[in-house]
């Protein structure tokens, strides 16, 4: 039997976020896109066995997760919150905050240029768009992917804060 060679980062994270329930696909190692196969939506995958195949290919490739599905039948809607380049998307936060919107506590990425996602579920994805609630807070849903926690640019990780992924508020 032929002995099994050390997980790479991106392959530990990888594993890791499907088994959270996240559906994952390697994406071009140190960059955010793009994605290194095509069909990459229908490639995505929570099965631990498809994920190690799909690293022992790849295994410095960065993690995407598809945003079109989360666990056996539900979608992410996720906030990405820019905050590189002068752009104010914390800021924005706190102002949708102040203005009665509530953001509940959720699973976090943070990312090498200084922002965020806040990632949450949903029955069904919804259409993705830039700036859509505030300047510089993007939204990827449907069709869409964030780069994944265990991925990195330029030497700098996306890094988790674990906890439950909480459901999409209302408003949102």
């Amino acid at each position: 039997m032929p002995e099994r060679t050390e997980l790479t980062v991106q392959a530990r994270s990888a594993l890791t976020l499907a088994s959270d329930g996240f559906w994952v696909f390697p994406v071009t190692q140190g960059q955010k896109s793009p994605p290194l196969m095509d069909g990459w939506k229908e490639a995505a995958t929570m099965d631990p066995a498809k994920v190690e195949a799909m690293w022992s290919a790849h295994p410095s490739a960065n993690v995407g997760i598809y945003t079109g599905r989360y666990q056996a039948d539900k979608s992410l809607i996720v906030i990405d919150v820019d905050c590189k380049e002068g752009r104010v998307g914390n800021e924005e936060l706190i102002r949708l905050e102040l203005e009665g919107c509530e953001f509940p506590d959720t699973y976090v990425q943070t990312t090498p240029t200084g922002g965020r996602h806040l990632v949450f579920c949903a029955d069904q994805a919804v259409r993705q768009g830039v700036s859509v609630i505030g300047r510089n807070l993007d939204i990827r849903s449907a069709g869409g992917y964030i780069v994944g926690a265990g991925s990195q640019i330029g030497g700098v990780f996306y890094r988790a804060h674990r906890q439950a992924v909480a459901t999409t508020p209302q408003w949102l």
